[in-house]
């Protein structure tokens, strides 16, 4: 069981996008995401809070025209939202290395 109990959950929205990790094999890129809201909720209400929250977050993208991180035009700053049995954290905790 989590320390915030069975009865919570968490649904985090992360502004994210895409860093370039280096040079090689081309070049490769990796995920990264920032915390930007995080709304604890009874778990029998969860998915209904999130179903709202991820039509927000899609309004607000086409609205401001953001793009998904995989696009070319994305300027890396396009809105998700996650259900978890923890709050939310920024990621990766680490930069990752190509190997």
């Amino acid at each position: 069981m989590s320390r915030y109990g069975k009865r919570i959950q968490f649904v985090t929205v992360y502004e994210t996008g895409r860093n370039y990790g280096g040079p090689e094999e081309g070049g490769w890129y990796y995920d990264v995401g920032t915390v930007v809201a995080c709304f604890p909720v009874l778990r029998h209400r969860a998915d209904r809070l999130l179903e709202r929250v991820r039509d927000r977050c899609d309004r607000i993208n086409r609205e401001e025209r953001r793009r998904c991180p995989s696009s070319v035009l994305s300027a890396g700053d396009y809105l998700v939202a996650e259900l978890a049995d923890r709050p939310g954290e920024d990621y990766p905790r680490e930069r990752p290395f190509y190997e």
